[in-house]
């Protein structure tokens, strides 16, 4: 009963909140991190199935690089 009555309070919800997020934060390092091995398989997904570069971007760049090489390349034999 007691617990529901301080829950009920703002304040001390959000002083535990607060709390519970610092004691997280702290156990967070790179060693940990590197050890989350459903973290890195979740990213990986998500940035599979929603990459930062769209894929059809990608193949636009990817071919006007190729015409820019190849246009570069017939120059520079025709001389």
């Amino acid at each position: 009963m007691q617990k529901l009555i301080l829950m009920k309070r703002d304040d001390f919800v959000d002083l535990v909140e607060e709390a519970q997020f610092e004691a997280f934060a702290k156990l967070l390092t790179f060693e940990t991190l590197g050890k989350m091995a459903y973290l890195q398989a979740a990213l990986s997904e998500t940035l599979r199935l929603f990459p930062v570069v769209p894929l059809v971007l990608v193949s636009i760049l990817l071919s006007f690089l190729w015409y820019q090489v190849v246009s570069f390349h017939m120059s520079f034999a025709s001389m």
